[in-house]
């Protein structure tokens, strides 16, 4: 029980104990037994599939996927700079395998963004991050992630067995039956108090940062909790707002925790804070972050999601970071062990010397 005492000289941290206690058995109940679902895609003659890629590099990969998703009869979209450089590097195909024109690469518009029933990457997490930016006014549509690239954390699928996996959940597609989903949550920030930007929605997979940019002068801001409630004044280079599946990036090298991905929590970084006082935080997933920038801050800021979208502030900005309502539902092939899958891809992190 909490003392009376606490309760009169600290009643904004008792009211975030007293949230915390009422909610985080009803939270973590719901999100780690809730972060899988069996899916049943839309019954429609054919899907809305975008391929996500980067660079041209793995044109192939894309062939071959395009050709798959057309054998199962299914629409299928490109990013519009990647045909834009198959047009540019004048691409072939193999001839002995079916033609595909340069004219059947269709490229994605905003405008297909409720459209897509199926998203597909090829690359790494750099490429889901990409990707997920195109869908930033609904739930990404259930993304098949094939790692291409350094390290893949996101990635459920590789090479060479993804072409086989991707055939067998096109076919549970085809029959009508369900799909596993592993469902993550997004976070989502909002600028307010800011003459010189319109109020506008922003959405990170992995986490926020608001730093000073190239300025060397530092960062002043005032961190807040819930409408309100002061958690710390802050001095230094910047702050990490972070999701459980963005723990083991930037979070991770700014000296944060790593955090199980189905624990609803979010994590606040201090970067290079002048008062080494300041260490990480994690918080529930519902709360409210205000981050203000003080009137008196020697530098302005800049806000990033996921490394991108970088947007410069101004003083008295001030942002509110909450849990976004559009989550990333990745597929995997089987219900295995999530902790045996978390531990399998934090073994790089966790046994490197």
């Amino acid at each position: 029980m909490i003392s009376n005492c606490l309760k009169r000289h600290q009643p904004g941290f008792i009211n975030l104990l007293e949230h915390f206690s009422k909610n985080f058995s009803t939270a973590s109940k719901h999100h780690e037994f809730d972060n899988f679902h069996a899916y049943t895609f839309p019954k429609k003659q054919k899907l809305n599939c975008f391929v996500a890629m980067k660079n041209t590099h793995m044109i192939k990969l894309a062939v071959a996927i395009q050709s798959i998703l057309e054998r199962f009869g299914n629409n299928v979209y490109f990013d519009k700079s990647v045909v834009d450089g198959l047009e540019d590097c004048n691409y072939k195909p193999d001839k002995s395998k079916p033609p595909v024109s340069q004219s059947s690469f269709v490229p994605f518009e905003f405008h297909h963004e409720k459209e897509i029933d199926m998203a597909i990457t090829i690359g790494g997490d750099g490429t889901i991050l990409w990707a997920a930016q195109k869908f930033k006014n609904r739930t990404m549509p259930p993304l098949f992630a094939i790692n291409r690239g350094r390290i893949g954390y996101m990635c459920n699928f590789a090479l060479p067995e993804f072409e086989a996996q991707l055939v067998d959940v096109l076919t549970k597609i085809s029959k009508g039956e369900t799909v596993l989903l592993e469902y993550y949550p997004r976070l989502q920030c909002t600028i307010k108090n800011d003459p010189y930007l319109i109020p506008k929605k922003y959405i990170a997979v992995n986490e926020f940062m608001v730093d000073r940019g190239a300025s060397s002068r530092i960062l002043k801001a005032e961190i807040k909790l819930n409408q309100g409630v002061p958690l710390f004044s802050f001095e230094g280079d910047g702050i990490l707002i972070s999701t459980p599946l963005g723990s083991t990036a930037y979070n991770l090298s700014s000296g944060g925790p790593i955090v199980y991905p189905h624990i609803p929590a979010m994590t606040i970084v201090p970067m290079a804070p002048k008062f080494a006082s300041r260490g990480p935080v994690v918080l529930p997933i519902d709360f409210e972050i205000e981050i203000d920038i003080k009137a008196d801050s020697k530098v302005y800021g800049w806000i990033a999601s996921d490394g991108e979208n970088r947007i410069e502030l101004h003083r008295s900005s001030q942002l509110l970071i909450k849990r976004s309502d559009y989550d990333v539902p990745f597929i995997i092939g089987n219900y295995d062990s999530p902790l045996a899958r978390w531990r399998a891809k934090t073994k790089f992190i966790l046994e490197r010397d």
